[in-house]
Parts: C-alpha cells; sequence; structure tokens
C-alpha cells in the first residue's frame, strides 16, 4: 500500500479543509439563483398587475410586489458581492 508523503498529505489536508470553508454563496449559489427567479416572477406579474389596472389594485399587491422584487435584488447582489 502505498503511502502519501509529508508534503502531498500536508497538501491534501490543505485543499480538504479550504474546501471545507467554501463560502455561502458557492454551496447555496445555485439555491439562491433560482429563488431569486422564483421570487421575481411573481413579483413583477403582481406590479404589472398594479399598473396595468391601478383601479382594482389595491395596496397589499403594491407591497406584495415590491416586496418580492427587493428580496430578490437583494439575493442577486449577495451572491455578485460573495462571488469576487
Amino acid at each position: 500500500m502505498a503511502t502519501l508523503s509529508e508534503a502531498s498529505a500536508r497538501a491534501y489536508r490543505r485543499a480538504r479543509t479550504l474546501r471545507l470553508r467554501a463560502g455561502v454563496a458557492r454551496t447555496f449559489g445555485p439555491l439562491f439563483a433560482v429563488l431569486a427567479i422564483v421570487l421575481l416572477l411573481p413579483g413583477a406579474i403582481f406590479l404589472y398587475d398594479a399598473i396595468a389596472h391601478p383601479m382594482t389594485a389595491d395596496s397589499g399587491q403594491v407591497v406584495l410586489g415590491s416586496t418580492c422584487v427587493a428580496f430578490s435584488v437583494l439575493l442577486v447582489f449577495y451572491l455578485v458581492r460573495e462571488s469576487r
């Protein structure tokens, strides 16, 4: 059975610890991207409907739509900031 030399064992341990210390954006980045899209679509639909039909729109529709859009923008900015 071949054993690792001291230098290669140290390099393997260093690489392993770096993998374990990956950031949240690297670990959950694809999930955050999907969540941003999932939040952006209903938010855009709510706001579009409120703009297209202003007489039937209520304040809850506008607040919910703008909150969904704001959360999706925050997720995108968090992913961009963490990826640098």
